[in-house]
């Protein structure tokens, strides 16, 4: 990967005005773009925000550090029981790969789906494989407080499901997505990829020939890429424990389904390369790149510099609106996100939430939230949140 490749602005949503989502309201509060989430638990602690909204493991990390508190995960934001078994991450290439190499893509595919399976066939053991990806042989480390990874991971992990199959209460839970951000994008004027029709956003073509291979059990030969390719994830995402299982379960998934993502360096914390084995055969050479949120790594792939990502469906779907040439192949995993506020909170629930907004904005000082990115599950899931509650999410001015 090229020095340029690494190097790109993040992708912003064309509309960050929020008023075609937020017409009339009672209260405000602010958003602040933290792009990504690994400071928002010193970010809450030193007093400089109110709370935040992440995934996990960072919902969990506040409570086990004593920064804050969860109030809501989002599955149970309002509209009430709308995000329940909400999509979270999914797997997604770019529709290049999938014309040129579609076995690569299917290969893919079919060792996420032993890599869930193993995920929930060995849940501790799974769960001590990503602490240790978190991680290292570290703990968290927070001021003067240390935080066992391990159980953190394990406090975090009943918030999380991972499954790769697209069924028809996926599509119909995905579509959800492609709704709410239609409604966040809009404005007085139509903007580019409004009203899409759905089916441009996915292609389960991969995942279908991937169901077939492991049904059969026998997986097919693809040719060559010839070429490097790259793959994506996000930094300190717990989210993405099946990419993280097929590195480290290399040997067993080679030896029992004969497919294998073979890192460079076995013994590193973090490969940064992969081998694609198929039955014995080295098919595709993958670098592994990371990034702090979703839209950069969209952006990433969107200038060609990775082949394909787990990342959240909204930052995939908001890109592909905007015209990048990608698509949703695959679930990777649902919900396991949730809004944390400050221990000094008189909130406890988001009911109480909501009221602490309204006092705070009738006082003049809104609530400051964190927020990983413009367009990400967090951002679009809390904004609509707030618009139940007639409350106007406004991008925190400058500090």
């Amino acid at each position: 990967m090229t020095a340029s490749c690494l190097a790109v602005p993040a992708y912003e949503s064309p509309n960050s005005s929020y008023e075609s989502l937020n017409s009339s309201y009672v209260a405000e509060v602010e958003i602040l773009y933290s792009k990504g989430v690994s400071l928002m638990p010193m970010l809450l602690a030193t007093g400089q925000i109110d709370g935040y909204i992440a995934w996990q493991p960072y919902v969990s990390l506040a409570e086990e550090c004593g920064a804050g508190k969860v109030v809501s995960l989002t599955r149970d934001l309002p509209p009430a029981g709308s995000w329940i078994g909400h999509p979270c991450c999914v797997f997604t290439s770019s529709s290049d790969l999938i014309s040129t190499h579609p076995d690569i893509v299917s290969a893919m595919c079919a060792l996420n789906i032993y890599a869930t399976q193993y995920i929930k066939d060995h849940p501790s053991e799974s769960d001590e494989i990503e602490a240790h990806w978190l991680m290292g042989d570290a703990d968290f480390t927070f001021g003067d407080v240390s935080v066992s990874s391990r159980r953190l991971i394990d406090r975090s992990g009943p918030t999380l499901s991972f499954s790769a199959d697209p069924s028809d209460k996926w599509k119909e839970a995905a579509s959800k997505f492609i709704d709410l951000q239609d409604r966040s994008m809009a404005s007085e004027y139509t903007r580019p990829g409004i009203g899409k029709n759905k089916s441009e956003f996915f292609d389960f073509g991969p995942h279908d020939e991937a169901e077939g291979m492991v049904s059969r059990g026998k997986m097919v030969t693809p040719l060559p890429s010839g070429r490097d390719l790259g793959i994506g994830c996000l930094m300190g995402d717990q989210h993405h424990t099946p990419l993280v299982i097929a590195l480290k379960k290399w040997q067993y998934f080679n030896d029992t389904y004969g497919i294998a993502l073979k890192p460079d360096s076995e013994g590193a914390s973090r490969p940064s390369a992969a081998d694609l084995i198929v039955n014995g055969k080295t098919v595709a050479r993958f670098s592994l790149i990371s990034a702090p949120a979703g839209a950069q790594l969209m952006t990433l792939m969107e200038q060609g510099c990775i082949d394909m990502a787990y990342v959240g469906i909204a930052p995939a779907i908001g890109a592909i609106r905007l015209g990048a040439d990608i698509k949703v192949i695959q679930p990777v995993q649902n919900e396991g996100s949730g809004l944390v506020v400050s221990n000094g909170s008189p909130a406890r629930n988001w009911s109480e939430f909501v009221s602490w907004a309204r006092e705070r904005y009738s006082r003049g000082r809104p609530l400051r939230i964190a927020d990983p990115q413009v367009g990400s599950i967090q951002d679009l899931l809390m904004r609509y949140a707030l618009i139940e509650e007639e409350i106007r999410a406004v991008p925190a001015p400058e500090p």
